[in-house]
């Protein structure tokens, strides 16, 4: 993946709610081709980190886990974006299972630790994870069990 796919969630926290799904969509098509060319065998075959098990792969993908979350939660979006999007930043990364990925939840216990959102925001990505269960949302806050 060349450095502009992997910077293009920086780039959202500047632009407005409704322009992020877009530019996600640009970015994933116009590098489809780059991440297809640089997979390998080794990297097809990882379980489910995709990313081949590299700390800078590990690395880079958190860091745009963690920017597209606080991008998004900024914005109050249709339910179901927040997780679309996520999906696409996993894509990007060649993340196949993203929701079940230790760098995945790293990434967003970063973002509640470093105290980036408010109050409305931590509830937004609450909200935003909440179908995927309650033990992943604990898990996204690093709490030991879910909250009731």
């Amino acid at each position: 993946m060349n450095a502009s796919s992997s910077l293009f969630v920086l780039a959202l926290a500047g632009t407005g709610c409704g322009s992020i799904r877009g530019s996600i969509d640009s970015v994933s098509d116009s590098s489809a081709g780059v991440i297809e060319s640089l997979k390998s065998p080794f990297v097809a075959s990882s379980k489910s980190s995709g990313i081949g098990g590299t700390t800078e792969g590990s690395a880079n993908y958190q860091r745009d886990v963690h920017s597209y979350a606080l991008a998004r939660l900024v914005c109050d979006d249709e339910p179901g974006e927040f997780l679309r999007g996520m999906s696409r930043v996993a894509e990007l990364h060649g993340v196949s299972d993203w929701e079940d990925s230790p760098d995945t939840y790293a990434a967003l216990q970063g973002l509640v630790a470093a105290d980036e959102l408010d109050a409305a925001g931590v509830a937004r990505l609450r909200d935003g994870l909440a179908p995927l269960g309650p033990d992943k949302v604990a898990r996204a806050f690093g709490e030991t069990s879910p909250q009731r």
